[in-house]
C-alpha cells in the first residue's frame, strides 16, 4: 500500500508542475488557458517595433475575435535594462511623454509623443480576446 501512495503523490505532482504552462511564441495565436463567460480566452504578442513620436498602425492578424478581454504593452532598451508598460500617461505633458495604445479589427494604433526616440525602445503588445 504504501508504493501505491508514493506513486499517486508522484503523478499528483508531475500534474500540478504541468498545469497552466503555455509556449508563448511572439505573433502566434495561442490559448491563455482561462474560460471567460463560458468562452475560450487567447492571446498573442505583437511585436510594434521601434518607439516613435507620432502615431503609427501595426496590422495585428488576429481574425475571429469577438471581445477584446486585455490590452496592454511595453516598451523595452536591452542595452539599459529600461522597460515602461504602455499606454503611459503624463497628466501635465501628455503631448511630450504620453502613448496612447488602442485596437480596431484589424491594427494596433499607437500615438506616442514628441520627445521619443525609435532607435532605442523596441514594443511589445499582448491582446486576449474572446471568439465566436
Amino acid at each position: 500500500m504504501p508504493l501505491l501512495k508514493q506513486i499517486l503523490q508522484e503523478i499528483k505532482s508531475l500534474n500540478n508542475n504541468k498545469a497552466d504552462k503555455t509556449n508563448i511564441t511572439t505573433g502566434v495565436e495561442y490559448k491563455t488557458g482561462r474560460i471567460i463567460d463560458g468562452k475560450e480566452e487567447y492571446g498573442k504578442r505583437i511585436n510594434v517595433g521601434y518607439l516613435e513620436s507620432g502615431y503609427k498602425e501595426i496590422a495585428h492578424g488576429i481574425t475571429g475575435w469577438t471581445k477584446i478581454t486585455e490590452l496592454e504593452g511595453l516598451f523595452y532598451n536591452e542595452n539599459s535594462n529600461t522597460t515602461f508598460t504602455i499606454p503611459r500617461s503624463y497628466p501635465t505633458e501628455m503631448e511630450k511623454y504620453g502613448i496612447d495604445l488602442t485596437i480596431s479589427t484589424t491594427n494596433i494604433m499607437l500615438t506616442c509623443g514628441t520627445n521619443y526616440n525609435g532607435a532605442t525602445f523596441i514594443g511589445i503588445v499582448t491582446v486576449c480576446y474572446l471568439k465566436n
